[in-house]
């Protein structure tokens, strides 16, 4: 790409645009402080390692490829000092999604492709079950894409949705699903506690207040560089290439799939799933 038009959409993307203001941090030593201070403020021995190959998180811009001339505003956190508890945090917050029971707490997460016949077999044989053989069905079929999934969240929205989270699973399980205990290494192993699993490296969570404690400090201290001279912060959104960004999007639109969908009073009569940002809705329509 010509230098001067990169420069240009890198300008458009975070210079101009008022989800980013000027970091707080001058340089690099002062920001490796600040996580190292925090590190330990939360014994964070007890969950990660401090990533000992960290460098200062960069932006830069990818042309889409349906339109050239739009950017995605990528940060790069492959070197965060905090990459190995965030990864764990991100752990737990998958773990407790895919632990609500759909029928208690309705979202439209698809978290394989594959799940989807399932589901939709699920809605249609519960409309079978509802009306007469007889009965004429019409259907309404829309698919839509979530605009600006990570950009445009308020990290208000975030914690909020998070928070609702925590207490949904809590409430929806027992007392003891205030801690969730993982194997370091083997992504696999993760459950509430109590666990009467033998394996070491076991790690104990407690959701209540290092998940909101690592979110909230994770939202206010999105720090990057643009070049070698440019620092600033993102006080809105999550940045794409975050280490905890996916889940953020994906859990502030389970919070209002779940408000949405208990308001309605005919829900049996509509199918919804969503994969990521692409949104299928499916609307029986009875004669």
């Amino acid at each position: 790409m010509c230098p001067q038009l990169y420069h240009s959409y890198l300008t458009k993307t975070y210079i101009t645009d008022s989800h980013y203001i000027k970091s707080t941090f001058t340089n690099e030593s002062e920001w490796l402080t600040c996580m190292y201070n925090f590190y330990y403020s939360i014994d964070g021995e007890r969950y990660g390692r401090f990533n000992t190959r960290n460098k200062f998180p960069y932006g830069y811009v990818l042309p889409k490829h349906k339109d050239p001339t739009r950017t995605r505003p990528i940060v790069s956190m492959k070197y965060h000092p905090l990459k190995n508890i965030y990864k764990i945090i991100g752990r737990c917050l998958q773990f407790l999604l895919k632990s609500l029971d759909t029928n208690i707490v309705p979202h439209y997460v698809l978290f394989k492709t594959f799940d989807l016949k399932i589901r939709l077999n699920q809605y249609l044989t519960s409309l079978q079950s509802t009306f007469p053989p007889n009965t004429n069905i019409d259907f309404l079929c829309v698919t839509s894409d979530i605009k600006n999934m990570f950009t445009s969240l308020r990290h208000e929205s975030i914690i909020n949705a998070i928070l609702w989270l925590i207490h949904t699973s809590i409430e929806t399980h027992h007392r003891s699903s205030q801690y969730i205990v993982l194997d370091e290494y083997d992504q696999q192993i993760i459950h509430f506690y109590p666990t009467y699993s033998e394996y070491n490296n076991l790690i104990m969570i407690d959701i209540t207040t290092l998940i909101p404690l690592i979110v909230e400090f994770d939202l206010s201290h999105i720090h990057f560089s643009i070049g070698t001279m440019i620092y600033l912060q993102q006080i809105c959104g999550a940045p794409m290439g975050g280490l905890l960004s996916q889940w953020y999007a994906i859990i502030v639109c389970v919070y209002n799939e779940y408000n949405f969908h208990i308001s309605l009073t005919d829900s049996f009569r509509i199918f919804n799933v969503r994969y990521m940002d692409d949104l299928l809705s499916i609307i029986a329509r009875i004669y």
